[in-house]
């Protein structure tokens, strides 16, 4: 995001002290009012911001694990090659 105003930075400060479902609740657009409102909308742009770092982190998350699986997957073959190759021995 651009650089915020101080407008922005104390709206943001407000923000970050609601709950998820708080801050959802006010960025919905409101059917009593028309025309643009800059912070909702800029409510909806840190509601953005926090389910992409939510996603990010999800996303790492899943790296992890498909990494460790990959091990495991590699020391179960190599297990298995060393089994077979112990039986035909005998």
């Amino acid at each position: 995001m651009e650089s915020e105003t101080l407008e922005q930075l104390k709206w943001r400060k407000e923000f970050d002290s609601w709950p998820e479902s708080k801050l959802r609740m006010f960025s919905e657009p409101s059917t009593t009012s028309i025309g643009y409102d800059a912070h909702k909308s800029f409510a909806r742009a840190v509601l953005a911001e926090r389910e992409a770092a939510k996603r990010d982190e999800r996303e790492e998350k899943t790296l992890r694990v498909a990494k460790r699986a990959n091990v495991i997957a590699a020391i179960a073959a190599v297990a298995a090659v060393a089994a077979v190759v112990i039986a035909w021995s005998k």
